[in-house]
């Protein structure tokens, strides 16, 4: 589901939270332990329902008992009258419906483990609809469902509109005979079996789907549409595809859905076979809900249907949940970033297949800025992923918190592991529930990869590590040059630091020549200690953005003078010199400024963020830089707004604000003086503008004058980084004469050196435990070892000599 505040961009912050009533959790997991739903059969009769405002329906549920001495089953039932209950026989059944929610139905007989039964329920009544959005509508000429709720618990809302096991474990196939006007046309899950002319102005539609669903994906839309034929040659064949709207809307359908056919050619190529018998979207005219994943039945809002692909986005977003959410469902609420992360995250897939990476990398900043800046005032807090109170299933943390979650795992697993793993466990666990456990162990078995600290810290944790070069040292040593990286850990909300957290080390020299390394960064503080073949003037840690952590940046290419707008790293450049090109990053940390080393009680660095500017800079360039302040904190949330970011910060006048500027981790703070202060006519709406006048390589950051201003406690740092927490290279011997690369490998790799002596090579992976040995000749040959049956991560390579001598080497295999 993509809900609908995708739409509208902005929200207004309130305390009610979802589930305020805890008897209306009825729907337990367990009760699908005791009985199994294996088929439903909802008869359903519209014909007069625009004018009764009702619903008058019979709902068949053919069960199997999965335990002895069963006597009772009980359906979730919302405030919809029951007339009788009756068996496979015809034969009335006792039932207690006292409280409108439960539904109790007694059996004539006991039923044991594996004995089959079937119940036919009669009821009608006015559908309850949720307060936000959910549940069957009546609104002539439109008659449909949105299957979940945003407000009630659980939020399956099958339950709305027929008797079921409302929770997101039970599945069952599903057989409809929808009864409605003839000038209308009914869609609802699987295929259109036949449809009955019944001779008094009404059809009789019958629909049927093999393949099994939870009660939040059985679907009806009925409307005055007109179909829009298409088909989709896929890798099970030629599937039928539905486009359902207004005669005319027809057009616009179809240009806004002009690449429906290339998402399903990514998603089938990520992720398997589309395993359904048909693809389905049904234009809802109708505002106040987003879009809704129901199994090839779509429910789609028309204010996204704008003839052009500028909502195509969100038209792949519910075609993914085909595979996340409705081929493999979360077990519960606290696992719905199962369905929604990854639903996210396959649009920037989606991005990717038909624009290129650079797409694909800017909806992920877009929704990891979102996520860091926004979420914790639109969810009412800051939550984990992992078991997310069900009052919060449907905000940002898990939408865009989830896509940012999911986009890191690839690093973690390399991308052969993340896309074959996944594809498989979708077609192990196809047509059933997963929870989040259950979806690590799998990773874990396919994969290889110890994952625990990646799920602890990503998904059973709040908020956010951020990595950042805090230091380095360059020895030059033969030819090839000994480096050693600082690498400093923060946390934005995070209750930990993060750990063994694989991180992109990018080295750059004047010539612009790189060398990329992986490395496990742990804890606050790594020291990695590499040899490149480089001098580097530059060090950037995660330049190709492999992990969501608390940044947004940008980096760029610079020619020519003018403008540069860095959207993510929140600062515009004006170049107005530049003798060649320039490579400039600007990175947003949305983490605290370090405090001064020598204490100023009138000075107050930002907590909330601050900037890093760095790269490969020509002689003489020259550049203004624009940043904008926002202290302002309203009740309504708007994406487009700087709201938020300086509130903690700006206490007082703004003219008091100053800017700090430092070369590096290692330097205190000072007062950037070559500024220009704008507050935009008002120094007291915490609104406005700052212009550097002289770009600097280093780190600026918000701060204020204020004597009486008390700040929150931040860590105590003495050096600029004191806590080592890595694994460095022991050389026994000399080093040179051994080469190790590449690093890290892939396939294989090469030992290359001048061997004075047989050696003896043996190798460990990073549990310690000794996986291969070898006898190395003398000599100065190269010599290649595989890595097949190597499962990712560190390994340590120990090479001893016949006189005692040993080195040992670290190597990191991403295959």
């Amino acid at each position: 589901m993509r809900t609908v505040f995708l739409l509208l961009f902005c929200f207004v912050i309130s305390n009610t939270k979802a589930g305020n009533n805890p008897n209306l959790f009825r729907a337990s997991n367990e009760r699908s332990d005791t009985i199994d739903i294996i088929h439903t059969t909802i008869s359903l009769d519209l014909s007069a329902s625009a004018s009764t405002q009702q619903i008058v329906s019979c709902c068949k549920a053919k069960f199997v008992s999965l335990m002895n001495n069963v006597n009772q089953i009980n359906f979730d039932l919302l405030k919809l009258p029951v007339d009788s209950v009756v068996d496979s026989n015809n034969q009335n059944l006792l039932f207690d419906y006292s409280d409108s929610l439960l539904l109790k139905v007694f059996l004539s007989t006991t039923l044991n483990s594996g004995d089959t039964s079937i119940v036919s329920i009669y009821y009608h009544g006015h559908p309850t609809l949720d307060v936000t959005a959910g549940g069957f509508y009546i609104q002539p000429p439109y008659f449909f469902n949105i299957g979940v709720s945003y407000d009630l618990v659980p939020h399956t809302f099958g339950r709305s509109w027929f008797p079921c096991f409302d929770n997101f474990v039970e599945r069952s196939s599903y057989e409809f005979f929808i009864k409605s006007p003839s000038s209308l046309k009914v869609l609802c899950n699987g295929a259109l079996i036949d449809t009955v002319n019944n001779g008094n102005s009404t059809t009789t539609w019958h629909w049927k789907l093999d393949e099994t669903i939870p009660t939040y994906d059985a679907s009806v839309a009925v409307s005055d549409y007109t179909i829009v034929h298409q088909n989709f040659t896929g890798l099970n064949g030629t599937i039928p595809v539905l486009l359902a709207a207004h005669a005319s809307d027809t057009q616009s359908v179809k240009n806004s859905f002009i690449h429906l056919e290339d998402a399903l050619h990514c998603y089938e190529h990520y992720w398997g076979p589309y395993k359904w018998n048909r693809i389905g979207y049904n234009i809802m005219y109708f505002s106040g809900t987003g879009g809704m994943e129901h199994a090839t039945n779509i429910a789609y809002p028309h204010i996204e249907i704008t003839g052009n692909t500028l909502y195509e986005s969100a038209m792949a977003h519910e075609l993914s949940h085909q595979w996340f959410g409705n081929l493999v469902t979360c077990k519960s609420d606290g696992d719905m970033w199962l369905n929604e992360g990854w639903a996210t995250f396959n649009e920037y897939l989606f991005e990717d297949w038909l624009y290129g990476i650079s797409a694909y990398k800017s909806y992920m900043q877009k929704d990891l800025e979102y996520s860091l800046h926004f979420a914790k005032y639109i969810d009412n807090g800051i939550f984990p992923l992992g078991n997310l109170p069900n009052t919060d299933t449907y905000g940002y943390t898990v939408y865009w918190k989830g896509a940012g979650a999911v986009h890191s795992l690839r690093s973690y697993l390399g991308d052969s592991l993340f896309f074959n793993c996944v594809k498989s466990y979708l077609s192990d666990h196809q047509f059933s529930a997963q929870s989040n456990l259950d979806f690590k162990n799998y990773l874990e078995n396919c994969s290889g990869i110890y994952l625990t600290d990646y799920f602890n810290d990503w998904i059973f944790n709040t908020g956010f590590s951020q990595f950042s070069i805090d230091s380095f040292s360059v020895s030059p040593n033969g030819g090839w040059n000994d480096v050693s990286v600082y690498i400093r850990q923060k946390t934005n909300e995070s209750s930990h630091y993060f750990h063994n957290v694989p991180l992109e080390i990018t080295f750059m020299n004047n010539n612009w020549d790189k060398v990329t390394e992986t490395v496990l960064a742990n804890g606050p503080c790594t020291i990695y200690k590499t040899k490149i073949p480089i001098f580097p003037d530059y060090i950037t840690v995660d330049l190709n953005q492999k992990i969501a952590d608390a940044i947004t940046d940008d980096a760029k290419i610079i020619k020519t003078t003018g403008v540069n707008n860095f959207v993510n790293g929140k600062m515009n450049l004006n170049v107005q010199t530049i003798s060649d090109s320039a490579f400039v990053r600007v990175e947003h940390n949305y983490v605290y400024a370090d405090g001064f080393k020598t204490p100023h009680p009138s000075l107050h660095t930002s907590h909330e963020r601050y900037w890093k500017v760095d790269g490969i800079f020509p002689s003489g360039f020259d550049s203004k830089a624009t940043i904008t302040y926002n202290g302002t904190s309203p009740s309504q949330v708007s994406l487009s707004s700087g709201a938020y970011l300086d509130d903690e910060l700006i206490t007082n006048s703004e003219d008091s604000l100053v800017l700090f500027y430092r070369i590096n981790a290692s330097n205190d703070w000072q007062i950037e003086t070559d500024i220009s202060l704008s507050t935009q006519g008002s120094v007291t709406n915490k609104t406005g503008q700052i212009t550097i006048n002289h770009l600097k390589k280093g780190e600026y950051a918000l701060g204020i004058r204020q004597w009486n201003k008390v700040d929150s406690i931040l860590p105590v740092i003495t050096d600029s980084c004191t806590i080592v927490i890595g694994i460095k290279d022991n050389f026994h011997f000399n080093s040179d004469e051994i080469i190790i690369y590449p690093n890290p490998a892939g396939d294989s790799f090469f030992i290359s050196g001048n061997r004075k002596t047989i050696s003896f090579l043996e190798i460990f992976d990073g549990s310690g435990r000794k996986i291969e040995t070898k006898i190395l000749d003398k000599g100065s040959d190269n010599l290649e070892l595989k890595t097949t049956g190597w499962l990712n991560g560190l390994y340590f390579l120990k090479i001893s000599q016949s006189n005692g001598e040993f080195l040992v080497k670290k190597i990191i295999v991403m295959k």
